[in-house]
């Protein structure tokens, strides 16, 4: 944990621009949060326990303008700062949290992503109300300053903790208690690296969700997620293949070969939802 926040310290001093300050938060440890009531993991306790008692300090100094919160995972782009303005100026007034990067959580919700990914990128970023899909992760987000007061009491009004925060405030955007976006492509992406909340087993699962987030950032893809990606499938246990991933990946790719044949560089005006 101590070199990841080292890693991003020295990552937001090269990435950031001038006029943003970092103020580093210590997190909370399953130490801290041994007595909180809960079916959760206690790393995802700690998880929940440490953004609930960030917001609440937030609350109480009041800032003027939005706080960016950033996990030790997020990575800034060059093209974050400069699209932030934009996206942010897209939604409702009374938005409570506005992510910059969000896992996808379900498959079929990709293949849309994919498409609006190809239509916006390199031309503007569009806002999405996150009660059109299911989404994880909490690596940057931005809250309303006028709001954090009510998303602190809806955070201490949750003292039982059964779910982990994202999955928490999925729910709560799902159920209308928060109003929730995300800009897209995702202004933001993720480092690669493992999870130190998620449950061990999932780690593939969840390097395979990074690296699909990652090539929905403002960024695309890279040929380092690309050899890796190529590399996984290749040392894939064949005893557990369907034979669909290999169909529908191949239909994906046919898809959008034969549509970059056909269309013309996009023109977009702005897109709200998938």
């Amino acid at each position: 944990a101590a070199a990841r926040r080292a890693r991003f310290r020295t990552h937001f001093a090269a990435k950031a621009p001038p006029a943003w300050t970092l103020g580093v938060y210590r997190a909370m440890t399953p130490a801290d949060v041994v007595h909180v009531p809960g079916r959760i993991r206690p790393t995802e306790k700690a998880c929940f326990a440490s953004h609930r008692d960030l917001i609440g300090r937030l609350a109480r100094q009041g800032p003027a303008t939005p706080p960016f919160i950033f996990e030790d995972d997020a990575v800034l782009l060059p093209e974050t700062s400069g699209t932030l303005p934009g996206y942010l100026s897209m939604l409702p007034p009374d938005w409570d949290i506005a992510f910059t990067c969000v896992r996808v959580g379900a498959l079929s919700q990709m293949p849309g992503l994919i498409d609006q990914h190809r239509k916006l990128c390199g031309h503007r970023v569009a806002a999405i109300d996150l009660r059109q899909m299911k989404c994880l992760g909490t690596s940057a987000y931005l809250v309303n300053p006028a709001r954090l007061g009510r998303l602190r009491e809806v955070l201490d009004d949750h003292t039982v903790l059964d779910m982990p925060y994202d999955v928490f405030l999925g729910r709560m955007v799902e159920n209308k208690v928060l109003m929730g976006w995300t800009g897209f492509p995702f202004l933001t992406s993720l480092e690669r690296v493992e999870s130190t909340v998620q449950a061990p087993g999932n780690a593939l699962h969840d390097e395979l969700l990074t690296v699909f987030t990652r090539w929905m950032s403002v960024a695309g893809q890279s040929a380092d997620d690309i050899r890796w990606v190529e590399d996984m499938a290749a040392r894939a246990d064949t005893r557990r293949r369907t034979g669909f991933g290999s169909l529908f990946g191949m239909l994906i790719d046919m898809q959008l070969d034969a549509e970059n044949l056909r269309r013309a560089p996009p023109e977009v005006h702005g897109v709200e939802g998938v």
